[in-house]
């Protein structure tokens, strides 16, 4: 995506004069740094649907850990279509040997199949890599490739208690811990800042 020429001078203006910039996004940290940089007035971000907190150097702040039954229960529901979730572990995204190999077989449009290869850290053996970091997961989403699993995939997610499904886009399906949104991320950052909710 682009940021306008009208909307970048905005906020670099709002920067001026002492206004924190936070970006808010489904996104892992690492794949919003190139946003930030252009920006280069951007303070901190709330990453992973609320999932991580950024400051502008990296750091993490906060993150918001899903449980391991709850992974394990993401895992089963979505290996039952063929696919893994991909895993946000600070501020990295991490996805299957076999979904990056199998993005344009399944019909990803190019762009979308550029930005996951860009972004994602390639993993071979998903199995073992999430038993290593099972503790670590802020966040996790899910490929809805093939197309035709979509509606299937999303209703056997939204069926695991303690879990929030989303979707910003056609190509994902978003999974959160119940009551961890964008929202909730700006809270924290909030009460961290000394920044009352009204003044967000």
């Amino acid at each position: 995506r682009t940021i306008s020429p009208d909307t970048l001078k905005a906020l670099r203006a709002a920067s001026a004069a002492g206004v924190r910039i936070v970006l808010a996004t489904g996104r892992a940290f690492r794949s919003l740094q190139d946003v930030m940089e252009k920006l280069g007035c951007a303070d901190y971000a709330v990453t992973s649907s609320g999932g991580g907190v950024f400051d502008s150097e990296g750091n993490m702040l906060f993150a918001a850990k899903f449980s391991p039954e709850h992974v394990r229960a993401v895992l089963a529901a979505v290996r039952r279509f063929g696919t893994y979730p991909e895993l946000y572990i600070r501020g990295q995204a991490y996805a299957a040997a076999l979904e990056l190999d199998s993005l344009r077989a399944w019909g990803v449009p190019e762009k979308v199949c550029g930005y996951i290869l860009d972004t994602r850290v390639r993993v071979e053996d998903m199995d073992a890599f999430i038993d290593s970091r099972i503790a670590d997961i802020e966040g996790m989403d899910v490929l809805t490739a093939p197309y035709e699993h979509r509606a299937a995939m999303r209703a056997a997610l939204e069926g695991i208690a303690g879990l929030a499904v989303s979707s910003s886009s056609p190509h994902y399906v978003d999974v959160n811990t119940a009551g961890v949104t964008k929202a909730s991320g700006l809270e924290f950052l909030g009460g961290r800042l000394g920044i009352a909710p009204g003044e967000m």
